[in-house]
């Protein structure tokens, strides 16, 4: 007779009972090991769900690679220049702009505009690249054409303020433009 592991325990239990019949159980005692093994068939056959759902597989292939390769060469891109800017600093306090410039306390204030200006408009690009998925790729190559004019733009420039504007404002605001569409993918 083959028996659960439940049946088993209540069997060595109940094994101390005195008024046994002719199989060596109590009454008491083999309706608990019935109801016993009826509770192990039921449970399980409610271990298996009928309505499980499984996630989708995941992405593998060229395709894939591809888009993660794209991805880690436009965080590059956008997030580099801002959190590198220590070096353009000390490049342009020695070298581009003389010392006696009386604008060239507002160098600092360019890579902390440039990443603060990453960080907060992510508040407001986001939601709308969202709520506007169709224009996810005209946004992304207008932040790309911002990106590009920001940084020739802060090649050609004479003084500290024009690298608050192209380097700062106009390099973060193209940054944003083309960073939060790629991360839309990811969603």
């Amino acid at each position: 007779m083959s028996s659960s592991p439940s049946a088993e325990i209540a069997l060595q239990t109940i094994s101390s009972c005195t008024n046994v019949n002719e199989q060596g159980l109590d009454s008491n005692a083999a309706s608990a090991i019935s109801e016993t093994s009826n509770w192990d068939h039921r449970l399980i056959e409610a271990e298996v769900p009928n309505t499980a759902v499984s996630l989708p597989p995941v992405d593998t292939g060229f395709d894939a690679y591809a888009y993660l390769a794209s991805a880690w060469i436009l965080e590059l891109l956008v997030w580099s220049f801002p959190f590198s800017y220590g070096v353009f600093l000390n490049y342009y306090t020695t070298v581009l702009f003389p010392p006696d410039d009386p604008q060239l306390n507002l160098l600092p204030v360019v890579g902390t505009l440039s990443s603060g200006i990453i960080y907060i408009a992510s508040v407001v690009i986001l939601p709308l690249i969202i709520q506007y998925p169709g224009h996810m790729r005209r946004v992304s190559f207008v932040g790309l054409l911002l990106c590009v004019l920001g940084l020739v733009g802060a090649g050609f420039s004479t003084r500290p303020a024009h690298l608050v504007v192209t380097q700062g404002v106009i390099y973060s605001i193209g940054g944003n433009l083309l960073y939060f569409p790629v991360l839309t993918y990811l969603m």
